[in-house]
């Protein structure tokens, strides 16, 4: 186990002292380019699989209103017509 892998598992651990279910995903870069993710979970699984499923529908939702608002007048700026 690496020592970054250690560090994750030991966050988990903790983490999952104090709460029903603990979900960590971590990217970090590797020697020679490219990004390696570390990923440690515990807890009720069926809680893990519902907050990973809306961290990435919140995230995507918030991305497409970003797009949707783009060259949009601000909110204080009636619309023409």
């Amino acid at each position: 186990m690496s020592r970054e892998e250690a560090i994750v598992e030991e966050a988990a651990a903790r983490l999952g002292e104090h709460f029903d279910s603990v979900q960590i995903l971590v990217s970090l870069p590797m020697d020679g380019g490219g990004t390696r993710c570390i990923k440690k979970g515990g807890g009720n699984w069926y809680a893990r699989q519902g907050m990973a499923h809306e961290f990435i529908n919140e995230d995507m939702a918030q991305e497409i209103a970003v797009k949707v608002n783009e060259g949009r007048p601000d909110d204080d700026t009636p619309f023409p017509g």
